[in-house]
């Protein structure tokens, strides 16, 4: 009798203790948490160990991590070695937006003048990567074809699609003059 005490004792210990990763694979995650708590440098351990589990990887040549929200969407993340994108889809996987996840400092140090497919645009500097960029948002007020380089920006971006280009290209979605 006694050890079918300590037995339930144990179960229910083991049931309460994983709790937490079973109710994020049922949706209890917001959006707000990965905004708040997601950055682009993170590896997969310490993606699983703030969010838990993904619910499936729905990857093909990269891993994309789904992650179910509490309001039906989820957040896929695009992931090698390293995060690629975070996007936000509905309940019937329609691209809602990317995770604006970046407050970064970057330095553009200039034009791109390659001519091949996937070149052109600017070089950005950003923790010690070169990414390369087509165009600044209109309310950046920051004319490239005018300024003197290098220049210290403070940017909001994310990797874009690769599907066409593989190499370090970005979209930024907000910048200012640092």
């Amino acid at each position: 009798m006694r050890f079918l005490t300590y037995l339930l004792i144990l179960v229910l210990v083991v049931t309460f203790s994983c709790s937490e990763n079973k109710n994020l694979d049922k949706g209890e995650l917001t959006y707000s948490e990965f905004q708040n708590r997601l950055k682009m440098d993170m590896n997969y351990n310490s993606i699983v160990s703030i969010f838990g589990n993904p619910s499936k990887d729905a990857g093909s040549g990269i891993h994309i991590y789904v992650y179910p929200l509490n309001d039906l969407s989820e957040i896929w993340i695009g992931y090698t070695d390293r995060i690629m994108y975070v996007k936000r889809v509905d309940k019937d996987q329609h691209f809602i937006e990317n995770l604006k996840i970046l407050n970064s400092i970057g330095i553009i140090t200039g034009p791109d003048l390659r001519m091949c497919a996937c070149c052109g645009g600017w070089y950005i500097l950003i923790d010690g990567i070169n990414y390369a960029f087509d165009t600044l948002p209109a309310d950046s007020k920051i004319e490239l074809q005018n300024e003197k380089f290098p220049v210290t920006v403070r940017i909001d971006w994310q990797l874009s699609d690769l599907s066409a280009c593989p190499d370090k290209r970005i979209v930024i979605q907000k910048a200012t003059r640092q």
